[in-house]
């Protein structure tokens, strides 16, 4: 009779195990703010996004180009391409902008929390605390806070499928040649959307998959040139043609890295590894356990301190240390990546509870080293190796630190399991509530929603009245303008803008000479006299003077403040030019060459 009821028990099983995956999942994406129709996890990125994707629907199913601004050549995302074409295959089906990009969210999120599932059950975990285990990871404020970065955000929850594929690939040795050609394809395939998601996370892939594969390789002393000549060369493959994939898109090797200064500034300071920051977690600010930080008194700004909050993980990691030696699990290469991902978080100089002095001159994000308590010996790996040297925000390379803390509470679940389930359930539960957001984030995100679809329905159509599709556009003073990403496709207007350092620096080497001019030398003082000029160029149709800060109004919607009173009298100037028409509305001022008139007969 028991082996008749043994299939129905499985069976039983399985469905009580998909149930919870399916609720912790749904309850993740309430943390994350990512539920389609009803919120948004981010706003101005997400907006800035959208352009692309929107630019990218148009153009057709295999575009990877934004047409519709950062003109006049195509453009290409700086970041995020693995997050843009799945929200442009959304828009082509029908979705509304801020559900696409919500419904790429959530699809992304689904592989993140089913790749830290399987890398918990590589190590025989038992399902529910797998689940459990994949759920502790992406509700570290690590992972949902950066949501204002978007695709960063899904880079650091995707780290554990990144090491759960070479996991696999590891266990192919033996299997039959499909099983393992296909777990070598995936293994291509992680690397290239790795690049195709973000920089800073593609950097952590190769990094602590490396290390991963070098433990590996010593633990299997028996036969590790077998396993060398099988590894190393995919591993090597796979993040070159990912790298060299990436630079052809882009159109460039790499970008210019940042000054020592900046990875200085940007640095985690000790304290914030281990005491909480105030506004971030509603248990600590309850237990008036966290810590007020503010950007006055702090190197960086406030994601460093935000995000980097991991002291209940590494306790329990520590006791993970002790179980996968107890089990003789492959622990070493996971504490490598931990100890290797904290030492390149703290940056050049190691800060413990440094604060900025009042009267300190230079940008107050950075940090002279004279500041610093003492060097940590990362100054030329930061400064000179290529990728490394674009890590500039130097506090992010703690995900990876806390990828491997959490890859080592592994073996804690795994030894204790059959024992004490329910209190290793308990624990992980403890860790997911310790981190969990303020209940005002979630209403956040539901604002995030409203904003795109408010201004779909609002500043799009206005714009509409006096804009043409096909026009190609220059707004003007032109600034880092990520709202006109969203809008131009919109529009359908071809416009010289664009949003995100990088893409801007990018467009701007193809400009018309006339606005190329702009770029280099800056606003002319006299533009009544300049732009007549520009408009004569024959790719310029029209100048748009829009009242709305168009960085910040992209990330804060509806703007309460307006730009109109400090660019009335550049406005009014160009009305008493005579070859010039000008059109002006609440938000914006359209201005044109005026048509010649006709000579009389």
């Amino acid at each position: 009779m028991k082996d008749q009821d043994a299939p129905l028990a499985r069976v039983s099983g399985r469905a009580l195990v998909v149930m919870l995956g399916f609720a912790l999942f749904i309850g993740l994406l309430v943390v994350h703010g990512a539920l389609p129709g009803i919120s948004v996890p981010t706003l101005g990125q997400a907006n800035w996004m959208l352009g692309f994707a929107e630019s990218m629907a148009q153009n057709g199913l295999f575009s990877v180009y934004a047409t519709h601004f950062g003109g006049p050549e195509p453009a290409p995302i700086a970041f995020g391409l693995a997050g843009a074409w799945p929200t442009a295959l959304g828009l082509r089906l029908g979705l509304a902008p801020e559900n696409a990009f919500t419904a790429m969210y959530v699809a992304w999120l689904g592989v993140a929390f089913y790749g830290a599932y399987r890398v918990a059950r590589h190590y025989r975990v038992r399902p529910g605390l797998a689940l459990l285990a994949a759920s502790a990871w992406l509700t570290l404020p690590m992972v949902w806070w950066h949501s204002q970065y978007s695709t960063l955000a899904l880079g650091i929850a995707l780290l554990p499928a990144y090491h759960g594929v070479l996991l696999a690939v590891i266990n192919a040795r033996g299997q039959g040649s499909a099983a393992r050609w296909g777990r070598y394809v995936l293994y291509l395939a992680m690397a290239i959307i790795a690049v195709f998601m973000d920089g800073y996370t593609f950097m952590m892939a190769a990094c602590g998959t490396s290390l991963l594969l070098l433990s590996h390789l010593w633990y299997s002393r028996a036969h590790w040139w077998a396993e060398a000549t099988r590894l190393l060369p995919l591993h090597g493959i796979a993040f070159a043609l990912a790298y060299l994939l990436f630079s052809r898109y882009i159109g460039q090797s790499h970008f210019d890295g940042a000054s020592l200064a900046f990875f200085r500034g940007w640095g985690m300071d000790l304290t914030y590894l281990l005491r909480p920051s105030a506004g971030i977690s509603w248990l600590w600010d309850t237990l008036h356990l966290s810590q007020v930080r503010d950007i006055k008194h702090h190197f960086g700004d406030n994601s460093v301190w935000n995000t980097t909050f991991l002291l209940p993980l590494l306790i329990v990691a520590a006791l993970g240390v002790y179980a996968a030696r107890q089990l003789r699990i492959q622990w070493f290469g996971w504490l490598a990546i931990a100890l290797f991902g904290f030492y390149m978080a703290l940056g050049p100089s190691l800060k413990v509870n440094d604060t900025r002095p009042a009267d300190m001159p230079g940008q107050p994000s950075h940090m002279a080293a004279e500041h610093a308590t003492l060097p940590t010996g990362s100054a030329f790996v930061s400064g000179h190796l290529p990728g490394f040297n674009n890590m500039r925000a130097a506090y992010r390379w703690a995900a990876l630190g806390a990828l491997g803390a959490w890859a080592l509470l592994l073996p804690l679940l795994a030894y204790h399991q059959t024992r004490r389930y329910h209190l290793l359930a308990a624990l992980l539960g403890v860790l997911i509530v310790s981190h969990l957001p303020h209940p005002e984030r979630w209403q956040a995100t539901r604002q995030y929603h409203a904003a795109i679809s408010d201004i779909r329905h609002t500043l799009v159509p206005a714009l509409a009245r006096d804009l043409s599709p096909g026009e190609r556009v220059f707004f003007i003073p032109y600034r880092n303008d990520f709202l006109i990403n969203f809008i131009a496709p919109q529009l359908g207007i071809h416009a010289y803008n664009i949003g995100g350092d990088k893409n801007l620096a990018l467009a701007k080497r193809h400009w018309p000479q006339p606005l190329r001019e702009v770029a280099i030398r800056g606003w002319p003082e006299t533009p009544e006299q300049a732009l007549p000029a520009m408009l004569r160029h024959p790719q310029i149709d029209t100048l748009v003077v829009p009242y709305h800060d168009m960085l910040w109004a992209a990330h804060i919607w509806p703007v309460d403040t307006t730009l109109k009173p400090g660019l009335q009298p550049l406005v009014e100037a160009l009305k008493a030019v005579e070859a010039l028409t000008v059109i002006e509305r609440d938000d914006y001022a359209i201005i044109r060459l005026s048509a010649p008139s006709s000579a009389p007969e």
